[in-house]
């Protein structure tokens, strides 16, 4: 029997270069948008997608290219919007819409309008369905425009499976892929969940990626 021990979490190193991003059907229309960026109609963007789609992935992405600044839900507590603004050419929001701070987004709005900076704007929701109160907020998030993001086919799953396998230094076979694949919900989150199980287990197991372990992380 082979002994087991506990795993160290050491870190995964996640590939987010452009060249990473797999565009497909279901993100193709993001990627154009980001594509196009400094000649937007407007100087917003809005992206919303399912949990695990490839938002932040994205994001990312457009933030290295535009050298703009990163906010999380709990930086709109500790941020001045003008300086925001003043310091940075873009401002990428991804994931604010659960904890929403009105009134330093419709302050963020107005610097960057003022200043003449970009907004980008990612989260499951759209606009739409934040529970806004400013009725001023309000119409400046439903301006802009919108772009969604799709849960992925099969050949966009077992892309992003690669990818995942690949940023943890581990080559998987096609018929452990399509093995996969066809055993897990149809999600990115889905997969990126089960790399994180299955890694986790053979290493605490010391063993190989095989069929019968990743069988028994899906049936656990």
């Amino acid at each position: 029997m082979k002994s087991s021990q506990i795993p160290f979490d050491l870190g995964v190193r996640s590939a987010l270069d452009r060249q990473d991003f797999f565009v497909h059907d279901s993100n193709r229309q993001a990627v154009s948008w980001l594509d196009k960026w400094p000649t937007w109609p407007s100087k917003a963007l809005f992206i919303h997608g399912p949990s695990g789609c490839g938002k932040s992935h994205l994001v990312s992405v457009f933030a290295t290219r535009a050298q703009a600044v990163m906010l999380e839900p709990s930086h709109q507590k500790s941020l001045h919007p003008v300086e925001l603004a003043d310091r940075h050419q873009a401002i990428v929001c991804d994931g604010i819409g659960q904890k929403l701070e009105e009134e330093f987004l419709l302050h963020m709005f107005n610097a960057a309008h003022e200043a003449g900076k970009y907004l980008l704007f990612a989260d499951c929701s759209p606009a739409a369905r934040w529970n806004i109160s400013l009725p001023d907020l309000q119409s400046r998030m439903t301006s802009i425009p919108s772009v969604r993001m799709f849960e992925p086919d099969e050949i966009a799953m077992s892309a992003v499976l690669i990818k995942l396998f690949n940023d943890r230094q581990l080559i998987i076979t096609p018929e452990l892929v399509s093995f996969i694949i066809n055993r897990i919900p149809r999600t990115f989150s889905a997969v990126q969940m089960f790399v994180e199980k299955v890694d986790r287990e053979a290493l605490a197991q010391k063993s190989k990626i095989t069929i019968p372990l990743a069988k028994q992380i899906i049936e656990a």
